[in-house]
C-alpha cells in the first residue's frame, strides 16, 4: 500500500498586535501612469552593492506600525485607525518547460494584466485589502525574473512587476512583495562562487551557504539592489506596498554542514566564529546569521525605500512542541523577536497540521513578546487532509479566531485560483467551490475575524472514535478522523466499512472522503446515514476512479436532519480499503431533504438500466429528478431510482441522463522488468489529468498488461505510459521523446500498444 505525503500548504496572513512608535507609513494606493521601462545594471561576480543616487519615490508609506498599551499593531497613518491585513497569497500556477507547474504571475509569456486586475477588483469588492505576491518563483527560463543570456534582471519582467503595483493602487489593494530564492541565471550564483571559492569559512557544501556564507548574503544583496533600482527607474508606486518581505520562509538544512557538525570552528558571513561542539553556540550561529542577513538586505532596501516596512517569513519551528512541519529543515524564531531589525514578523500557520494554535505560538516564541505585529502570511488547509471546502471554512473560522488570542491579527489565505488538476498537494483556494472561502472569510461577510460566526460549519467527527469492520494494527480507525498524516487502513480488500456515531442528532450538510488508496483504480462506495428513529438512509452511491490525495463525497442541499451515525461502505476497489480522512459536516440548513422509499437503485435512467449489483430496495436521499418517461430520481453519486409516484415535487430538474460512458481496454507490451506500469493522460470521467501514476495497468507475469476503463463516448483521449514518475516516461526505440498517443473512445474498443524504452533506462 502506498501512502501519499502530507502537503505543506501556505495560507492566510495574520498580524500580531505589536505596539511601537510609528516606524513607517504608506500613502494609499493611487492611480498612476504606466511604468517607464528601462534597462537594469547587470551585476558582475565582483559587484558589491553601492548606495544608490536614484530619486526616491515621492510619496510616504501609509501603513505603519505603532505600540498601543504595550502591544504592537499596524495602523493607517492618515486616519490613525488600526489596520488589519486580510487577503490572499496571489499565486498563479502555470505550466513550465520542465513539465511541472510554477507560480508565474509576472512571467513574460503568461502575464495577464487584466487577469490580475479582475482578481484584485474581486478582492476589494469583498472587502479584502492585501495580496502577497512572490517576485521570483519563476527563476530559470527566458520569461522569468533574471536575464537568461546575460547578467542582471529581465527588463520585461520588471515592467510587469511595476504594472501590477499600479494595478494594485488603482484597485485599492496593498501588496506584500516577497522573495523566495536566487534565480538560477542572471549571474547571481557566479557572485556566490566568487566569494565561496575564496574560502568555505569552516564548513563544506552549498546547502546552507546561501544564508550563512558571505557569498550567499552578497549575491542576495545584489539581487535586491537590482530589483529596487529597476522598479525605481520604472516609476513603480512603492506607496502601494504593505512592505517588502526578505524571503518567503527562512530555513536551513539541519542534516548538512555546518548544522550537522559536532566539532570544529565555523566562521559565517558576519565574521564571527562558533564552536560546533557547543549546542548553544551552534544555535547562536543561526540566529546571528539571520540577523546579519536582515541587516545587510535592509541596508539595500533603505537606500531606495527608506520608510518602508520590512518583514521576513517563517514556518513553525519544531520545538518546544514536536511537529512534522518542516521535515528535515531547521528554523528558530524566538530569539529574533527581540533581535531582528524587522518591522513586523510573518509567521505561517495552517489549520490542518499537528499543532494547536497555542502550540504554534509557543514554537514561534510569541508569548510575552507583543511589541511588534505578527502577520499570518500563509494559512489554510490542504485537500488531502480536509476533504471538503465547507470543512476548511469551519476550521478556518475557529483557527483564526483562536489565533487572535495568541497574538496574530491579520490573515492571508494560501491561494486565490483553484489548483490545476494534476498539481500535487492542492490547498483549498478562494475560488474553490464557487468561491465559498472567498465570500465567507471576506471582511464584508465577517467584519471581525476574531469572532466565529454562529452558523459556522462543524465537523461532527471531531473527537470521535469510529467503528470499523477491521483495522491494521498500525493504522487504527481514529486515524480517519484526526488530521494525521496516516489514514485508517482495513488491511484487506472489500467489502469493508467504517462508521462514526454522534453524541446527539445533528443536521448533516456535507460528507467529505479523503482517499488513501493504492493502487489507483475504479472503486465503489456507499454512504449511509442512521436517523434517530432507526431508519437507514442511502445518502450517496459513488462508483468512480480514485487514487491517493483525491477527494470524493457529497453535498446535501438541503441537509439531512436527525442523523445519529454515518457509515461508509466500500463494495469494490483495486486495493485494500483505506481512508485518509472522513468528515461529516453539520451546519444550518433550510428545507427538508427528500427521502424516497423504493428501489432498486439503477445505473442510468432508462427502462433498460441495469440494477446495481447487490442493492436491495432502500430508503434513499434524492437530489434531483429527470423528467423522462417514466420519471427518474437521482441520488448523489449519479445513481437513480425509478419513480412510481409523483414524489418530492420541489426537486430541481436535471436536463438529461448520466454521462454516456463506454468500456475501453488498453493492452500494452512493456520491456521485461518494468514493474508497475501506469497510463497517465487526459481521460475525463474524474481521472486526474496527466498524473504520472493515475491509472495502473494491472500487473501480470506476462509481457502484455491491460487495464479497462469507462470513458466518455466519442471523446478524444490523449495518453502515454510511465512507471509512476515523469522521469520514467516511455521513449521510442532510439530513446527519443514521443508524441502523446491518442484514440477516440467507443464501446468495446481494445487498444494494442508496445513500449520500447523508458526514459530512465536510456
Amino acid at each position: 500500500m502506498k501512502l501519499s505525503l502530507h502537503p505543506r500548504l501556505l495560507l492566510l496572513v495574520a498580524l500580531i498586535v505589536v505596539t511601537s512608535a510609528c516606524t513607517g507609513g504608506r500613502t494609499s494606493p493611487t492611480t498612476a501612469t504606466s511604468p517607464d521601462a528601462s534597462t537594469t545594471t547587470a551585476p558582475t561576480p565582483e559587484t558589491t552593492v553601492a548606495q544608490t543616487t536614484t530619486t526616491l519615490p515621492p510619496l510616504a508609506h501609509r501603513i505603519g506600525t505603532r505600540i498601543v498599551d504595550g502591544v504592537g499593531e499596524f495602523y493607517d497613518t492618515v486616519t490613525a485607525e488600526r489596520f488589519v491585513p486580510r487577503g490572499v497569497n496571489y499565486v498563479d500556477f502555470q505550466p513550465n518547460p520542465a513539465g511541472g507547474y510554477e507560480d508565474r504571475v509576472f512571467a513574460t509569456n503568461t502575464y495577464d494584466a487584466e487577469r490580475v486586475r479582475e482578481a484584485f477588483r474581486t478582492l476589494a469588492t469583498n472587502g479584502y485589502n492585501t495580496a502577497r505576491i512572490f517576485v521570483d518563483t519563476c527563476g530559470a527560463q527566458p520569461e522569468c525574473i533574471a536575464n537568461y543570456s546575460g547578467q542582471g534582471l529581465n527588463d520585461e519582467y520588471l515592467d510587469n512587476i511595476a504594472e501590477v503595483m499600479h494595478i494594485a493602487g488603482e484597485e485599492g489593494i496593498w501588496l506584500l512583495l516577497t522573495a523566495n530564492s536566487l534565480p538560477d541565471v542572471g549571474g547571481y550564483w557566479q557572485i556566490f562562487d566568487s566569494y565561496y571559492n575564496q574560502g568555505h569559512e569552516g564548513f563544506d557544501g552549498r546547502e546552507n551557504a546561501d544564508w550563512l556564507h558571505t557569498g550567499g548574503v552578497e549575491a542576495k544583496a545584489v539581487l535586491w539592489d537590482g530589483l529596487l533600482s529597476g522598479l525605481v527607474d520604472r516609476g513603480a508606486p512603492f506607496e502601494v506596498l504593505l512592505g517588502w518581505q526578505l524571503t518567503n520562509e527562512f530555513w536551513l538544512h539541519k542534516n548538512f554542514e555546518p548544522l550537522s557538525l559536532t566539532s570544529g570552528v565555523v566562521e559565517t558571513a558576519n565574521g564571527r566564529t562558533y564552536d560546533m561542539a557547543d549546542a548553544e553556540q551552534k544555535r547562536r550561529m543561526v540566529v546571528d546569521g539571520v540577523v546579519y542577513f536582515i541587516d545587510r538586505i535592509r541596508e539595500v532596501i533603505d537606500a531606495y525605500d527608506p520608510d518602508t516596512l520590512v518583514t521576513m517569513g517563517f514556518f513553525t519551528p519544531q520545538f518546544p512542541h514536536q511537529t512534522y512541519i518542516g521535515g528535515d529543515w531547521y528554523v528558530d524564531t524566538a530569539p529574533l523577536l527581540t533581535e531582528a531589525n524587522l518591522d513586523f514578523f510573518d509567521f505561517h500557520a495552517y489549520y490542518d497540521t499537528d499543532l494547536t494554535v497555542p502550540e504554534h505560538a509557543e514554537n514561534f516564541g510569541m508569548p510575552g513578546h507583543q511589541e511588534k505585529p505578527v502577520l499570518m502570511g500563509e494559512t489554510g488547509s490542504g485537500k488531502a487532509t480536509v476533504p471538503s471546502a465547507r470543512a476548511a471554512l469551519g476550521r478556518g473560522y475557529r483557527f483564526i479566531a483562536e489565533s487572535c488570542e495568541a497574538g496574530w491579527d491579520g490573515w492571508l489565505n494560501w491561494g486565490y485560483y483553484v489548483w490545476p488538476d494534476d498539481q500535487p498537494g492542492p490547498a483549498w483556494a478562494f475560488l474553490d467551490s464557487d468561491g465559498l472561502l472567498l465570500e465567507a472569510f471576506s471582511p464584508n461577510a465577517q467584519p471581525d475575524p476574531c469572532v466565529v460566526p454562529p452558523d459556522a460549519p462543524f465537523d461532527l467527527t471531531t473527537g470521535t472514535t469510529p467503528r470499523v469492520s477491521r483495522s491494521e494494527l498500525t493504522r487504527p480507525a481514529k486515524y480517519a478522523v484526526d488530521d494525521s498524516l496516516e489514514g485508517w487502513g482495513s488491511g484487506d480488500y472489500p467489502p469493508q466499512w467504517i462508521a462514526i456515531d454522534f453524541d446527539q442528532p445533528s443536521t448533516v450538510v456535507e460528507i467529505g472522503l479523503g482517499v488513501d488508496q493504492w493502487p489507483p483504480g475504479i472503486s465503489h462506495h456507499q454512504v449511509w446515514a442512521t436517523l434517530s428513529d432507526g431508519r437507514e438512509v442511502l445518502v450517496a452511491d459513488i462508483e468512480r476512479f480514485t487514487g491517493p490525495e483525491m477527494l470524493i463525497g457529497t453535498e446535501l442541499n438541503p441537509g439531512l436532519t436527525d442523523v445519529v451515525s454515518v457509515r461508509v461502505e466500500t463494495l469494490a476497489s483495486t486495493s485494500w480499503v483505506s481512508w485518509r480522512e472522513i468528515e461529516v459536516i453539520s451546519a444550518a440548513s433550510t428545507g427538508s431533504a427528500c427521502l424516497v422509499d423504493g428501489g432498486p437503485i439503477r445505473v442510468a435512467p432508462s427502462n433498460e438500466a441495469a440494477t446495481v449489483a447487490g442493492t436491495k430496495d432502500v430508503t434513499a436521499l434524492v437530489e434531483a429528478r429527470y423528467l423522462g418517461d417514466p420519471q427518474w430520481l437521482r441520488l448523489p453519486g449519479d445513481r437513480w431510482i425509478l419513480a412510481t409516484a409523483d414524489l418530492c415535487p420541489d426537486l430541481p430538474v436535471v436536463d438529461g441522463p448520466r454521462l454516456d460512458l463506454v468500456e475501453v481496454t488498453i493492452e500494452v507490451e512493456v520491456p521485461s522488468g518494468s514493474g508497475e506500469v501506469f497510463v497517465p493522460g487526459a481521460f475525463g470521467a474524474g481521472i486526474p489529468v496527466w498524473n504520472p501514476w493515475s491509472v495502473l495497468v494491472l500487473p501480470t507475469d506476462q509481457p502484455v498488461q491491460s487495464v479497462t476503463m469507462l470513458l466518455p463516448r466519442n471523446s478524444v483521449i490523449a495518453y502515454t505510459y510511465t512507471r509512476g514518475e515523469w522521469d520514467t516516461v516511455e521513449r521510442d526505440a532510439a530513446c527519443q521523446e514521443m508524441s502523446r498517443r491518442t484514440f477516440v473512445a467507443s464501446d468495446g474498443l481494445v487498444i494494442h500498444d508496445a513500449v520500447a524504452n523508458w526514459a530512465d533506462r536510456c
